[in-house]
C-alpha cells in the first residue's frame, strides 16, 4: 500500500501586535485570498498567498472559505499514490528579528495556537502515522498534523511506498491519526515513516469534530504543554480564546537548540480501495494559526540625549546608554518628513526642509522588545517659497515696477532682480526702476533655520523708442502759422505749453518757444524730443539783409566753432527752451573763435548776433561732443 503525505509550512512574519500572550510573531486566519481551485506542482503559490505547494499524484492545497484545505483527491482520479508539500520560509528569517528559530534561545514562553480537523473515516482504525511492515504500508494511513518547527523543509519528504525512514528533518509537531488522541511529538527522520516520540497526549477525542489546539514551550524549564479542545461538529472556535479541558505536559530538550526554520500544517493519506471515502478522497482543514512569544523585555532605554529643537534640512544625532541584555535597538519618529538612520544605541534623524515636530522613540530588543523611551522634538521647518508674488510682468525701460508677496511672521525676505535695476526693497514689497531687457525677479524667505526656495516672476522690459524733432524754420512775429512737422517716428503728438498742437502761431510774440514731440510704440513705451521755435521781430527786410553774420562748421565741437560778422556786436547762445546759456562780445570784423571757458553740452542751439545798432541775425547750431 502506498502512503501519501501533505506538509504545509508557513512564513512566520513579525507583527508589532503585543497582547496578553506576548508578541505575535505570526498570524494567519486565511481570510484571503480565497479560491476553489487547487494549487499543485513544484513551488506553486497557494491562491497567490505566501504559501507554496509541492505535490505528487492527485494531492493539492488551497485557501477556501476562510480555511486552509489539503486534499488527496483534487480531481476525479483515484486519490492517494502521491503527496503534497506546501513550503515558505519560517521563523528565523530576516523578517523575524524578535523570534529565534532556536527555541531555547528565545528566553521566554512560546505559544502556538491553531485549529485542525482530520477526515472522520474509520476514525479509530486507520493506521495514521504508524508503519508496521518494512515493505508495505499495511492498511489505512490517514493522518493530519501541525509542524511546530522543523530543521529543513525538503527534509520533511520521505519514501511513500514503504516504511523506510529516509526523511532528514527533525523537530516537533502535533499529530492526529492512528489513535483517538492528539499527540505532541518529537520526530526524527521527518514524520512520514520517521521515529515519533510522544511528549504529551490529549484525552480521548472524537475524530469527526473540529478542534482547537494550544501548545506552549518554556525555554527556562524545557517543559511542553499540550491543550486540546473539541469545538463540535459545525465549525472552528478561536484557539487563542477560552479554556481547554484537556491539558497534558512533558519535558523534552533534544532539538530545542537546533534551528527549526519551518513550520506549518501536515497531511498524509495513502489508502486505495480500502478506505470508506476512496471515491471522494480526503481533506484536512486548518485555521487561525498564530505564534506568540512572551518574554522578559530589557529595561526601557533612556533618557535620549540630543537636541529637543531642530531645524528643517538638518541632521541631528540622538543616543541612549547601552541597555543590559539588549542585542538591538528599534528607533522610530512620529513626525513627517524625517528619515531615521539607526546605528545601534544611537540614531541620526535627517530632517527634510518641511519636516514636522514629533516624538522620537527607541526600544531595546533582547528576546523581545522593551517599552520605548521617548523624546519630544520641536522642528522649525525652512520657509516655503513666498506666496502671492505679484507685480507687472511687462514694463518700459525707466519705469518703476512694484512687487509684493504675502508676508509671514518670523520671516525676512531677500529680493534678487535683473542687472541694472535700481531701488530699495522693504520686507514684503519691492519697487525698482527697471531697464531693458528685464529677466527673472525672485524672492526667498529666511527664518532662523535658513533660506527657503525662491518664488519667481519673469519680467519683460521693453526699450524706449528713439524720438527726434528737426529744427523749425526762422519765423517772424507777423508771419503765417508754422505747421508742426519734423518729428520721427511719424505718428506722434506735438505739444506747446502742455497742449497738443498741429501748427504754431508766431503772433504770440518775439521769443524762443520749446516745442515737444512725443511718440508711443506698440509696446506702450513713450519718448519725446524738444526743439525751440524762434520768433523774431523782423523790423525790416533791409535790416536783415544788410547784416552779415555766419558761424561754422555745422555741426561743430564747441572748441572748434568760429564766427564772423561785419562789425562789432554781441553774441548770444540760446538752448532749445529759448534760454541764453552763453553771451560774449564780438570785436570784429573777421573770423574769431567762439570757444568759452565753460563749454556747453551737446545738442541743438541758436546763435544770435546783435550789432551796435540793435540789428539781429540768427543761425542754428548743432554742438557735438
Amino acid at each position: 500500500m502506498i502512503r501519501t503525505l501533505t506538509l504545509v509550512l508557513a512564513t512566520i512574519t513579525l507583527s508589532t501586535l503585543v497582547n496578553a500572550q506576548g508578541t505575535t510573531v505570526f498570524s494567519d486566519n486565511f481570510a484571503s485570498p480565497s479560491s476553489a481551485t487547487w494549487s499543485f506542482g513544484s513551488g506553486a503559490a497557494v491562491n497567490t498567498s505566501a504559501w507554496s505547494t509541492f505535490t505528487s499524484g492527485n494531492h493539492g492545497a488551497r485557501i477556501n472559505s476562510g480555511r486552509l484545505e489539503i486534499t488527496s483527491r483534487r480531481s476525479s482520479s483515484a486519490h492517494g499514490q502521491g503527496f503534497a508539500y506546501v513550503n515558505v520560509s519560517g521563523p528565523g528569517s530576516p523578517y523575524n528579528p524578535v523570534f529565534n528559530p532556536v527555541l531555547a534561545a528565545n528566553g521566554g514562553l512560546i505559544t502556538w495556537t491553531f485549529n485542525m480537523r482530520k477526515p472522520p473515516s474509520n476514525a479509530t482504525t486507520n493506521g495514521g502515522f504508524d508503519c508496521s511492515d518494512a515493505s508495505n504500508q499495511n492498511g489505512r494511513t490517514i493522518g493530519i498534523g501541525y509542524v511546530l518547527g522543523a530543521s529543513t523543509a525538503s527534509g520533511m519528504l520521505s519514501a511513500t511506498n514503504n516504511c523506510n525512514p529516509n526523511g532528514s528533518a527533525v523537530g516537533y509537531a502535533v499529530v492526529h491519526g492512528g489513535t483517538n488522541r492528539m499527540r505532541l511529538v518529537r520526530f526524527e527522520n521527518a514524520i512520514h515513516n520517521g521515529t515519533l516520540t510522544t511528549i504529551a497526549q490529549s484525552q480521548t477525542i472524537n475524530y469527526a469534530n473540529y478542534h482547537s489546539v494550544r501548545v506552549t514551550y518554556d525555554s527556562a524549564t524545557n517543559v511542553w504543554t499540550l491543550e486540546v479542545r473539541s469545538d463540535g461538529t459545525g465549525s472552528f472556535s478561536d484557539p487563542a480564546a477560552g479554556s481547554y479541558p484537556s491539558v497534558a505536559t512533558g519535558t523534552d530538550a533534544v532539538h530545542v537548540n537546533t534551528p527549526l526554520t519551518v513550520s506549518g500544517g501536515y497531511f498524509q493519506a495513502g489508502c486505495i480501495g480500502v478506505c470508506d471515502d476512496a471515491s471522494t478522497g480526503y481533506i484536512g482543514f486548518y485555521d487561525n494559526v498564530r505564534v506568540t512569544l512572551a518574554c522578559v523585555p530589557p529595561p526601557v532605554p533612556g533618557p535620549i540625549a540630543g537636541s529637543v529643537t531642530a531645524c528643517g534640512a538638518s541632521d541631528e544625532v540622538y543616543t541612549v546608554s547601552e541597555v543590559a541584555g539588549a542585542t538591538a535597538y528599534n528607533w522610530s519618529y512620529s513626525g513627517s518628513g524625517a528619515v531615521v538612520v539607526p546605528q545601534g544605541a544611537s540614531a541620526t534623524l535627517q530632517f527634510g526642509g518641511q519636516a514636522t515636530s514629533g516624538v522620537l522613540s527607541v526600544s531595546a530588543v533582547g528576546t523581545c522588545a522593551s517599552a520605548p523611551g521617548t523624546l519630544n522634538i520641536t522642528v522649525q521647518p525652512l520657509p516655503g517659497a513666498p506666496q502671492g508674488l505679484s507685480g507687472p510682468l511687462q514694463l518700459c525701460s525707466g519705469a518703476v515696477g512694484t512687487y509684493s508677496i504675502t508676508e509671514v511672521a518670523g520671516e525676512s525676505y531677500q529680493w534678487q532682480v535683473p542687472q541694472g535695476w535700481t531701488g530699495p526693497a522693504t520686507v514684503g514689497t519691492a519697487a525698482y526702476e527697471v531697464v531693458a531687457p528685464g529677466g527673472i525677479l525672485s524672492v526667498i524667505a529666511t527664518n532662523g533655520c535658513g533660506d527657503g526656495p525662491a518664488a519667481t516672476l519673469e519680467v519683460v522690459v521693453n526699450e524706449l523708442p528713439t524720438v527726434s524733432l528737426a529744427a523749425f524754420p526762422f519765423t517772424c512775429v507777423s508771419g503765417a502759422l508754422v505747421p508742426m512737422t519734423g518729428g520721427l517716428p511719424e505718428g506722434g503728438t506735438y505739444t506747446f505749453s502742455g497742449a497738443a498742437i498741429t501748427a504754431f502761431n508766431p503772433a504770440v510774440g518775439v521769443g524762443s518757444y520749446p516745442i515737444t514731440y512725443s511718440f508711443t510704440d506698440g509696446n506702450g513705451c513713450s519718448a519725446s524730443a524738444t526743439t525751440a521755435l524762434e520768433v523774431d521781430a523782423c523790423a525790416s527786410i533791409a535790416e536783415r539783409v544788410s547784416l552779415s553774420f555766419s558761424a561754422w562748421p555745422v555741426p561743430a565741437r564747441w572748441s572748434d566753432l568760429w564766427v564772423q560778422a561785419d562789425g562789432p556786436g554781441t553774441l548770444q547762445l540760446l538752448d532749445a527752451a529759448g534760454r541764453v546759456v552763453h553771451q560774449w562780445r564780438y570785436a570784429g570784423p573777421g573770423p574769431q573763435p567762439a570757444a568759452l571757458s565753460n563749454p556747453v553740452v551737446q545738442g541743438n542751439y541758436l546763435l544770435r548776433f546783435v550789432d551796435l545798432s540793435g540789428h539781429q541775425a540768427v543761425q542754428r547750431l548743432v554742438i557735438v561732443p
